[in-house]
């Protein structure tokens, strides 16, 4: 055992954080010190250590907790019970709340086999018999074969900081975990529901209801929920039940958040559905069937928006077409297959400029355009391909070569 571990262990039984840190850390030990001081106020059953050293700390110092492994400082190591346990996660007061509560909650339990992450694995015997019960307010509970906690359980827990998310180790009786599983959900926000080989990407409208009241957006599970798997969210704004079929519409867009807003918790008018992409508003006045058309009219890139940016560059391009909010969709139907730079003020793109005769190629500047037509992540210096009025690809301006769009297409 390394030295200086055995000035870790020194320490004794008492249950304690311990932070390792050096000069050569600089004010990241020193913040993630206040945030581990603020979560421990909760817990006056553990108390606070610093170890400081004045050299740089060592794969030595860590001895068999990072064996091979490059220390990042700060570091944060947990003793409990005689137990040692290193934190693994991001240095967030959230993760570190959550993470301390897991490992406090089934540390040295007789159901746990272990705690990777935030994901702690439960006896699938003690499962099944009926000793098993967690009293929290949102859970998720999955059953697969093997006691090894799959990697995208881990992935799920960090996302979502206010679900408790636990894994049952089975024999191979049961299916596997990735897409094929059993998956029980407890909830004090919707009902409890329980799922054969289920899809993980259904989780939105399954933890949280297909349409949700507008008060429950502002809790931590509804918050984590929708950043976590909504792509894009739609905005009813009514007041009352909406009418029967919404539920079932909903439900088949699982990537979408439909949110209901009371007229008393928006400034918008009732009744209206609003759709948002980008910054190009799309409005409904209506919370009827005849929403389910305008909504894949929407997707479909038919529906005219309520609003969008459009507005001309003060000087015309000598060459390029200059393509606005409201003339995009005529240039991208008047050609099969086209190009289009965006740019941001005076931002250029020299290279793209330079274009091959037979060739169609525009710009657009976003400072005083915007377009339904443009991927959410698009960005000045993109480039893009479209095809049919579709993008089909998109580049880098610093990367772009019209050279190497003519050897693709051979």
């Amino acid at each position: 055992m390394a030295p200086a571990f055995d000035k870790l262990v020194s320490i004794g039984n008492v249950n304690s954080l311990i932070q390792i840190s050096s000069k050569f850390c600089g004010s990241h030990c020193s913040v993630w010190k206040n945030v581990t001081m603020d979560v421990l106020s909760e817990h006056p059953d553990i108390i606070f250590n610093e170890l400081f050293f004045e050299e740089e700390a060592s794969r030595e110092y860590l001895g068999p907790l990072d064996e091979g492994q490059n220390v990042h400082l700060p570091m944060t190591i947990l003793i409990l019970n005689g137990d040692v346990v290193h934190y693994p996660l991001q240095k967030t007061q959230r993760h570190l709340t959550r993470w301390l509560n897991t490992v406090k909650q089934f540390r040295g339990s007789k159901w746990t086999h272990g705690i990777t992450g935030l994901v702690p694995i439960v006896d699938g015997n003690a499962f099944m018999s009926g000793k098993y019960d967690i009293d929290d307010d949102v859970s998720l509970q999955f059953i697969g074969k093997g006691f090894e906690v799959p990697t995208i359980l881990n992935v799920l827990a960090n996302k979502l900081l206010s679900v408790k998310v636990y894994y049952v180790g089975t024999d191979n009786k049961t299916s596997g975990i990735a897409y094929d599983n059993i998956t029980y959900l407890n909830t004090n926000l919707f009902k409890k529901d329980m799922r054969f080989d289920d899809r993980l990407g259904n989780l939105l409208h399954r933890i949280l209801p297909p349409v949700i009241p507008f008060w429950m957006t502002k809790t931590d599970v509804a918050k984590d929920v929708i950043r976590s798997f909504a792509t894009s969210e739609v905005h009813i704004i009514y007041d009352g039940e909406l009418p029967s079929g919404w539920q079932i519409f909903a439900n088949k867009y699982p990537f979408t958040a439909f949110v209901h807003f009371r007229p008393n918790e928006t400034t918008l008018d009732s009744p209206s559905v609003w759709i948002y992409n980008r910054s190009v508003d799309f409005r409904w006045n209506s919370v009827g069937h005849d929403v389910q058309q305008w909504y894949e009219d929407v997707r479909s890139g038919l529906a005219e928006p309520y609003y969008r940016r459009s507005g001309a560059p003060e000087n015309p391009h000598p060459r390029l077409i200059d393509i606005t909010g409201d003339t995009m969709w005529n240039v991208l139907r008047e050609n099969t297959e086209m190009y289009m730079f965006l740019y941001n003020g005076t931002t250029n793109c020299t290279q793209f400029e330079l274009v091959p005769d037979g060739i169609i190629a525009g710009r657009m500047d976003l400072s005083l355009n915007d377009h339904e037509a443009l991927p959410e992540w698009a960005k000045a210096e993109d480039v893009f391909k479209y095809v049919d009025g579709r993008a089909v690809n998109v580049s880098d301006c610093n990367h772009f070569k019209w050279e190497e769009v003519y050897k693709n297409e051979l």
